[in-house]
């Protein structure tokens, strides 16, 4: 049972990573476009 929960943290701390990557990218997008 522990596995199970430890596979589940790890794919919600890649789905984390991803979307903080996500953010950091159409933050640095939007920037660009307004010619900061």
């Amino acid at each position: 049972m522990k596995n199970v929960t430890n596979k589940k943290q790890e794919q919600i701390d890649n789905q984390i990573e991803n979307l903080e990557y996500e953010i950091r990218c159409s933050n640095e997008l939007r920037q660009h476009n307004r010619g900061e």
